[in-house]
């Protein structure tokens, strides 16, 4: 089985290219200005709390206060995306027995949303790292679908072009 680490989970609510490329070790995000922005706004933000809270090398959460994870996201665009990682990090806790709750935090639009992991979400998650696994086993990467957020991604000029 393959593990999944959040960034993964996270893509495959995005696109299943991204997901693949990035699986496969083809990744531009590094020097691209979104990404850069997200991290340090992720340096910068709660400078007080730990930041990047390793669980076993498969996600790192950004910090956790008073038994909450917390998630920190420059913007609230891909929401349901940010929930789903956050829900994601709750699952990988809860399978070591640790019951949580979370938030994310959006420190540039000043928000927040808080996060519950239910039964259902643990049922879906299950199914959806089944549905990861199938996709990253394939020998190439999916076809590209221009989607509306496409023109923001550090894959986009890979894709396009």
């Amino acid at each position: 089985m393959i593990q999944v680490s959040g960034t993964l989970y996270s893509y495959f609510f995005l696109c299943a290219r991204k997901l693949w490329l990035y699986h496969n070790h083809i990744s531009f995000e590094s020097e691209h200005p979104a990404v850069q922005l997200g991290k340090e706004l992720d340096e910068n933000s709660y400078k007080r709390q730990r930041h990047q809270i390793d669980i076993d090398g498969i996600a790192k959460i950004d910090y956790i206060k008073d038994s909450v994870v917390y998630e920190v996201k420059k913007s609230d665009k891909q929401s349901q995306m940010a929930i789903n990682q956050l829900k994601y990090y709750l699952y990988l806790l809860y399978l070591k027995g640790v019951k949580m709750s979370g938030q994310i935090n959006y420190p540039l639009l000043k928000k927040s949303l808080k996060v519950e992991l239910l039964d259902i979400d643990i049922k879906e998650i299950e199914h959806n790292l089944l549905l990861i696994e199938q996709e990253l086993q394939k020998p190439v990467p999916p076809v590209a679908q221009k989607k509306l957020f496409c023109t923001n991604c550090a894959y986009y000029d890979f894709c396009f072009s």
